[in-house]
Formats: C-alpha cells, sequence, structure tokens
C-alpha cells in the first residue's frame, strides 16, 4: 500500500520533460551551437485536423520558427517544409492558453497552446529557425478531427472578405430561396467523391443545401452591374451625387432625370419664333438701307461728272 505519495500535475510535469515536443527531438536549431530549447517554455499543445490518417502523418508536424523577445514570442508550425500555423505568446503570465491559428487552409488546422515558463527569456532573445529532427512534435498532439465547417467567408461585390464563425444564420434575400433536404445524390466537391447514389464519402445521405433564384417578372433582361467601371457597395448601391447645385436628380418610372436648374431659359418657343421673325426682318431692313445708299452713291458721282462736263 502507498503512503504519502503525489504525483505530479500534467502541466508541471511536462515542464520538466520534453512533451509537447516529441522525446527524441534535439530541441537544437539549425544554426546549431549550445542553445536548446528549455522544457518548460512549452508545456502543452493540441492540434486538430479535418483530415484522415491516410491524407496526414502525425509525425510529419515540427515548429519550424520561434520568434523570442522579452514580452513573448512567436512560433510557426510547419508540415513537410510548409507553414500550416502560427501563435502568438505573451511572457505576462505562466501556464496561458493561447490560440493557434491555421495557414493556408492546411485541413482546417485550429489548437491551443500553453505557454510554460519564460524566467530565462532574458539570456536567449533571438529568431531562431528549426527543422523536424529539432522540433518535431509528439503524435500525441495531433488530433484528428471529422470534416466540418469551421467558418463560412463571404465575399461582397466589392471583393471585401469577411470570415463568419459560431452559430450562422443564412436568410435568403429578395429573389433568393433557400431549402434544406435529405439527398444521396449530392454532387461531388473538394475533398469528397460524392456522385449519384454514395452520399458522399461515408455513404451517408447528405444534408444539401439548395440556394436557388426565385422568379421575378423581368422578362430575361439582366442587371446593371457596373456604371462607368463602378460595383455596388456591399447593400448592392451605387451613389449618383450631383457635384453643383445647379444640377437636380429626380427619379422617374424605369430612370433618373438630371436637370439643369440653374440656367431657365427666359422664353417660350412662341417667343423664341417672334424674335427670330424680329431679327429677320431687320437684317432685310438694313440689307434695303445698304441697296438705297449705294443707289444715291452712284447718282450723286453722275452729278458730279455732268458738272464737270458743262465746266460750272
Amino acid at each position: 500500500m502507498l503512503v504519502g505519495t503525489l504525483n505530479r500535475e500534467f502541466l508541471a510535469h511536462n515542464a520538466v520533460r520534453s512533451y509537447p515536443l516529441a522525446g527524441d527531438a534535439t530541441k537544437r536549431p539549425k544554426m546549431g551551437g549550445d542553445f536548446a530549447l528549455p522544457d518548460n517554455l512549452l508545456v502543452a499543445m493540441r492540434l486538430a485536423i479535418s483530415a484522415s490518417p491516410s491524407e496526414i502523418d502525425v509525425n510529419g508536424f515540427y515548429i519550424s520558427r520561434l520568434t523570442v523577445y522579452p514580452e513573448g514570442a512567436n512560433l510557426v508550425i510547419s508540415y513537410g517544409g510548409s507553414p500550416v500555423g502560427t501563435a502568438s505568446l505573451s511572457a505576462d503570465t505562466s501556464y496561458t492558453t493561447f490560440p493557434v491559428i491555421g495557414l493556408n487552409d492546411f485541413h482546417g488546422l485550429a489548437g491551443h497552446i500553453t505557454l510554460g515558463s519564460f524566467d530565462r527569456s532574458c539570456c536567449w532573445v533571438g529568431d531562431y529557425q528549426f527543422d523536424h529532427s529539432g522540433t518535431k512534435l509528439d503524435p500525441d498532439v495531433i488530433q484528428y478531427a471529422p470534416n466540418s465547417i469551421t467558418s463560412i467567408t463571404i465575399v461582397t461585390p466589392t471583393r471585401t472578405r469577411r470570415i463568419t464563425s459560431g452559430d450562422v444564420c443564412i436568410i435568403g434575400g429578395d429573389k433568393i430561396s433557400i431549402t434544406i433536404t435529405d439527398d444521396d445524390h449530392c454532387p461531388s466537391g473538394p475533398g469528397g467523391t460524392g456522385g449519384p447514389g454514395t452520399g458522399g464519402d461515408d455513404g451517408e445521405r447528405d444534408t444539401v443545401v439548395v440556394i436557388s433564384r426565385q422568379n421575378d417578372d423581368t422578362g430575361g433582361r439582366g442587371c446593371i452591374r457596373l456604371i462607368n467601371g463602378v460595383g455596388p457597395d456591399e447593400d448592392g448601391n451605387i451613389d449618383i451625387t450631383p457635384v453643383t447645385p445647379c444640377l437636380k436628380l429626380e427619379k422617374e418610372p424605369g430612370g433618373i432625370t438630371i436637370n439643369e436648374v440653374c440656367c431657365d431659359p427666359c422664353c417660350g418657343c412662341e417667343e423664341l419664333k417672334a424674335i427670330t421673325q424680329s431679327i429677320a426682318e431687320i437684317q432685310q431692313g438694313n440689307a434695303d438701307i445698304r441697296q438705297y445708299q449705294e443707289r444715291m452713291d452712284r447718282e450723286m458721282q453722275q452729278l458730279i461728272t455732268n458738272l464737270n462736263i458743262t465746266g460750272i
């Protein structure tokens, strides 16, 4: 019978052993030297991936880069030489858990990492790179998770991206209908075979969400997508704003009227017709006067000639 035997708590136990690194990891960076990662720096880690053992080898993960500064550290997790996750650690408190963010859509990788102690951080601040043999992770760190939707990325017409997670409610907007049905004819997609009668990879019936456009009365006409190369905002609107108070926009059925209100005409068509006729009469009168003047000039010249002949 064992009396008075105490076991170390899980995190305290990990602070004096290699975990979450593999037991045979060298903990030394590629540049060599006497530096090695202390056992009490990281005391726990869990990574979940949406993949099967045939796709991912749990022995292939390792910490490829560790940037240490007095206030904390940033680390990069890689698989097969490519970064797949990253985490930022703060040195304020020990035994604190921080999220691991997946990179490059690597099988939906997500997880957490627990910081042990930064007591020795003043001695080894720097930027370190590791290969697989130096910082490979213990296989127990990796957890195969079933394929699932972890987030939905929404792309607006202006190409703005927004990632939504948690409880997401999808509601059909104007002219859009959404139906949910169980179907064993789910079409194939990324990562799945699907096809008629297969029900996806697992042979079960799939839940299918159908988003369709309702019939409308547009008569087959399209819609305006761009005006002079300008697309709509997030609400689907394109604002037309006058740059001067002399322009007035008015809505009409099927269109927009742009009126210039600072230079209204002083007369109508009848008044313009009368003015035009008066101008024509004045022009004709001027022509008659010029003809009369020319005739008078000829007669005066003839009179002068006659006087010269008679010697008067």
